[in-house]
């Protein structure tokens, strides 16, 4: 073969590589512009928060669990003082973050607001320092401090003889949510967790519920009616908006896209 032809040949193929790998790397460019968040998405908005704090208050402070088993007594929510979500705000704000999360519900179904679904909750203690709202008190105090706030609510309710019917979904968790949703409509972000099912008290019964999680918390309803309560705000876990990397270890993959 002629020498010229063949690098003519060989010239035209680096040609036709170097052009499909420009439309290829063209075409992942164009994907990840049209899948990147905007300056008016809320997604993009909930990236600029980065540095926020998670209040793990409840129950379980004063049982000494990780999760509670949803038949504890009511009367053992006693804190020595009223508990002041302020302070809790003014200490992280010290420390250079910009907001917080309140767990206000985790999976032992015990609630830290007057909450009409349920009668586990810190309003039906005997203690007078447990009569406080803490949903309400954070929400306030994260607006006069010019905070981003939100709350975490458990989907998974190991107290309630409903859970893993439909009646539940409907009666206690997306009514809990638009509890919620109505004490700011500037709130960033709803935390919602796994919430598989599994053990529990479940009104007594002491049975293992399990459910599908993808299907059974009746998301789009779930996403549409919170939107239209705090439409800037990002749901987490269950919600589908912003999700679990994986890991409780505090670290990420270099590219973690959620699409």
């Amino acid at each position: 073969m002629n020498n010229r032809f063949l690098h003519g040949v060989l010239t035209a193929l680096a040609l036709t590589a170097s052009a499909t790998s420009f439309a290829q790397t063209n075409t992942v460019m164009t994907l990840k512009t049209q899948i990147a968040p905007n300056a008016e998405n809320e997604q993009w908005k909930w990236q600029q928060t980065e540095f926020y704090a998670f209040f793990h208050y409840g129950m379980n402070t004063y049982t000494g669990k990780e999760w509670g088993n949803g038949d504890e007594d009511v009367n053992r929510f006693a804190p020595t003082a009223k508990p002041d979500p302020r302070q809790w705000l003014e200490a992280v704000k010290e420390a250079g973050m910009t907001g917080g999360i309140a767990v206000v519900k985790h999976h032992d179904g015990f609630c830290l607001w007057p909450t009409e679904t349920t009668d586990h909750k810190s309003s039906n203690s005997s203690s007078p320092n447990a009569q406080v709202n803490i949903a309400e008190l954070f929400a306030k105090a994260a607006q006069d401090l010019k905070m981003k706030y939100g709350f975490y609510v458990s989907p998974w309710d190991r107290n309630s003889g409903l859970y893993g019917t439909d009646s539940y979904v409907k009666d206690v968790f997306l009514k809990q949510c638009a509890e919620l949703a109505k004490y700011g409509s500037d709130q960033f972000e709803m935390w919602f967790d796994g919430a598989n099912g599994g053990d529990g008290y479940y009104g007594g019964k002491y049975t293992k519920i399990n459910i599908d999680r993808a299907t059974y918390y009746d998301v789009p309803n779930l996403r549409d009616s919170i939107h239209k309560l705090s439409p800037n705000i990002i749901l987490w876990g269950v919600g589908g908006e912003a999700r679990w990397i994986g890991n409780e270890d505090g670290w990420a993959g270099e590219t973690n896209w959620c699409n």
